[in-house]
Order: structure tokens, then C-alpha cells, then sequence
């Protein structure tokens, strides 16, 4: 064999087995890359899910405020009321006391 031609393909042969392992190198990145965006994207899915979560509590946190509210009101209509009704019986029991 001639020695050119065999330098050429010894030479041939060596860039082949960089390509090789170039191209081992790319697949084992991208599969890094594949589990890296799976990763993320069930990451994702997780933060989207607290986020629909979180709004929802808001959401019932606001009527459960308003709720509170009305219920302070009606409690203090209550007690009003019963100052009245404690004023009036004091007011009997100062009249009618023998």
C-alpha cells in the first residue's frame, strides 16, 4: 500500500473516531438537556398548580373576611341590644324595689 494513502486513511480514520466521540459527547448533552427540561417543566406544572391553589384561598379568604365583618356587626348589634335590655330591667328593678 502506498504510504500517502496509507497516512490518508490512518489520518481518515482518526478524524472518524473524534467524530465518534464527538457525537457521544452531543447525545449524552442532549439527553442531560431532555431530563433538565422534564425537570422543569414538572417544576413548572408544580408552581402553576400552587399558584391556581394560592388563588383559590384568596379567593375564599376574601369572603371569609367579609363574612367576619358582617358577623362583627351583627355581634355588636347584638350587644347594643342587650345594653337596652340590661338598661331596662335595671330601670324595673330600680322602680319596682320595695
Amino acid at each position: 500500500m502506498n504510504a500517502r494513502l496509507r497516512d490518508t486513511l490512518t489520518e481518515l480514520n482518526s478524524l472518524i473516531e473524534q467524530l465518534q466521540e464527538t457525537v457521544r459527547e452531543r447525545a449524552e448533552e442532549m439527553n442531560s438537556l431532555r431530563d433538565e427540561q422534564e425537570e422543569l417543566r414538572i417544576e413548572q406544572w408544580r408552581l402553576r398548580k400552587e399558584v391556581v391553589t394560592l388563588q383559590r384561598g384568596s379567593q375564599d379568604f376574601s369572603k371569609v373576611e367579609e363574612e367576619n365583618a358582617s358577623l362583627r356587626d351583627t355581634q355588636q348589634k347584638l350587644k347594643g341590644q342587650l345594653q337596652e335590655i340590661l338598661s331596662s330591667i335595671k330601670a324595673l328593678r330600680a322602680e319596682y324595689r320595695p
